[in-house]
């Protein structure tokens, strides 16, 4: 009873509180709160994706988190759920290796046989969610996976009740049109991935497969984070070198000097052969061949910018949180990004989506600064500066539904 008093006493606050409070005292007993409210969540998700070790996993997962909570951006349960997905996909890669030389019945199985097609129907599930936006997957794990009500999940994301109902009716709708575009329903699936067993406790002493897991993690990460930061270097020369060639001046050549003080002009340049018009096209493919060509260039080239935009995108936004840059950076990468998806979008509901999806990162990029602002480490025209963006978009929303109107009058 007392440790359950410690436990509730230890664990008021949001995610952010807990982790501020580890990061800053290690404040054991702040840890031990975040394990307590996650710790069901991180099993489930375990199970279903690391099978018979699962408890590796879950050993590994929180030791991640005890060495690298001073890096948790945006949603705690999103960034579990992540560096879940990394550690299983690690046990897989392992077991396959082990597979080769190993007979399957040499080893015990804690779960029961389960129909593959509903396992691939699981394992679906988690790729989708890791698809969705950071608020929105947590929101699914909070209520849905780990079955806590929208005041407990208001409590520990730090929202309110109202931002949880919104965004949780959001997701379930985002991720039922998902997964049934890959012919899987949602409903079943969710009940199934959150009815796990019961949830282990952490081991003092972590097995030396989770240490090596733990290790290969953080590598990765770090490698992840490196590979975000060559990328925004690349950006950065990209553009200085552009300024440096257009603040070039076209200047003239400059005239010879004579001995006797006169200016003596450059020579001419040699004339060239009249071209035979009938050289002018040989060797090179049929017009339709340079069109089509044309047109693939075109195409993979628009594709390969929306990639480095979104690349960009996510790297401003995490300097951005980090208070590494400012908001300018971030939100002019984020329009840059739907001005790129729009040139390719190819008809009105596909450019509709576009403008709603960017509509949703301002919001969360509105959310970000009120939040930098609320702990004075942010100022309100960042705030007043985003949201002016996003209604910005939100007028091209309305002003595109008025022609498809005008058009359906017609």
């Amino acid at each position: 009873m007392i440790r359950v008093l410690r436990l509730l006493r230890a664990g008021a606050g949001s995610d952010q509180d807990l982790l501020a409070r580890y990061v800053r005292d290690r404040d054991e007993a702040a840890f031990e709160a975040l394990v307590h409210r996650y710790g069901r969540g991180v099993w489930t998700a375990c199970v279903r994706l690391a099978g018979r070790d699962a408890d590796d996993a879950f050993q590994a997962v929180f030791l991640t988190l005890s060495r690298k909570a001073g890096t948790v951006t945006g949603s705690l349960p999103a960034w579990l759920h992540a560096v879940t997905r990394r550690v299983a996909s690690t046990l897989r890669r392992t077991a396959r290796r082990r597979a080769a030389i190993e007979a399957a019945a040499a080893r015990s199985d804690r779960a029961e046989v389960v129909d593959p097609s509903f396992r691939e129907g699981l394992a679906l599930l988690d790729e989708e969610l890791a698809r969705l936006p950071d608020r929105y997957r947590a929101v699914l794990i909070v209520c849905c996976l780990e079955g806590r009500s929208r005041d407990d999940a208001a409590a520990q994301l730090g929202w309110t009740e109202g931002q949880v109902k919104g965004r949780l009716e959001r997701a379930r709708e985002m991720l039922r049109a998902r997964l049934a575009r890959r012919g899987v329903e949602l409903g079943g699936l969710l009940l199934a991935a959150a009815v796990i067993g019961p949830v282990p406790t952490l081991a003092d002493t972590p097995s030396a497969t989770a240490i090596t897991l733990t290790h290969g993690v953080i590598r990765a990460m770090t490698v992840e984070k490196l590979k975000l930061v060559a990328v925004m270097a690349c950006v950065g020369v990209a553009i200085a070198s552009g300024v440096v060639l257009r603040a070039q001046p076209d200047d003239p050549a400059p005239a010879l000097a004579r001995p006797d003080g006169a200016a003596k002009a450059p020579p001419a340049a040699p004339k060239e052969r009249p071209a035979d018009p009938q050289d002018k096209d040989k060797g090179k493919p049929p017009p339709e061949d340079r069109k089509a060509e044309a047109a693939r260039k075109i195409k993979d080239l628009q594709a390969e910018r929306i990639t480095t935009l979104r690349d960009l995108t996510e790297t401003s936004l995490a300097l951005y949180k980090n208070a590494r840059a400012s908001y300018e950076g971030a939100l002019e990468a984020r329009i840059l990004l739907l001005k790129a998806e729009l040139e390719v979008a190819t008809d009105d509901a596909a450019r509709m989506d576009l403008y709603k999806k960017c509509v949703d990162a301002l919001t969360g990029y509105e959310e970000i600064a009120k939040a930098q602002h609320q702990g004075a480490r942010g100022t309100i025209a960042a705030v007043l500066g985003i949201k002016a963006r996003r209604l910005e978009v939100e007028i091209q929303i309305e002003q595109a539904k008025a022609k498809e109107d005008q058009k359906a009058g017609k």
